[in-house]
């Protein structure tokens, strides 16, 4: 564990280090900073990864959220029934990805145009992940629901507008 003077340290000279939201021992998120780009995954009561945002540092400093994955768990299991993933693209392009895993496999993949403005974040100061740990984000862009999900009508995946 690092102290803040040690974290601040890393965040200064681009060092990578780790952000525990909340608590030590049940953080309700995980920040993984680095002078390249932050990942910000947000856990839910079981400590599973159920939303990630990856922001890449582009040349002007500044970040550009990259990739959101998001999964769906049944129960406490700890394979997820629902897994989407969208990859934007600086040209204004996401590729969206959608699996079901549960009860048998089934993907499919969508490409669409959506406002580029919406994944630019500026590179925050030390302590100051507030916009990051933003768990509801808005794009300019309409997603699709996923796959079939045998009537369990909790099993949508993150539709943005």
């Amino acid at each position: 564990m690092l102290n803040d003077e040690q974290a601040h340290a890393r965040h200064f000279d681009g060092a990578r280090y780790c952000v525990l939201v909340d608590s030590p021992t049940e953080p309700t998120a995980i920040l993984d900073v680095s002078r390249h780009g932050i990942g910000v995954e947000f856990l839910d009561e079981h400590l599973r990864s159920r939303l990630v945002y990856r922001f890449i540092t582009s040349e002007s400093g500044e970040l550009f959220l990259r990739t959101i994955l998001f999964r769906k768990f049944r129960g406490g299991s700890e394979e997820p029934a629902y897994v989407t993933a969208y990859i934007f693209d600086v040209g204004g392009e996401v590729t969206v990805r959608q699996e079901r895993m549960l009860p048998t496999r089934h993907s499919r993949i969508t490409q669409v145009a959506f406002a580029l403005e919406n994944n630019i974040e500026a590179y925050p100061a030390f302590g100051r992940y507030e916009r990051l740990l933003n768990f509801s984000r808005r794009f300019a862009a309409v997603f699709g629901q996923a796959p079939e999900s045998d009537n369990d009508a909790d099993a949508g995946v993150l539709t943005r507008i």
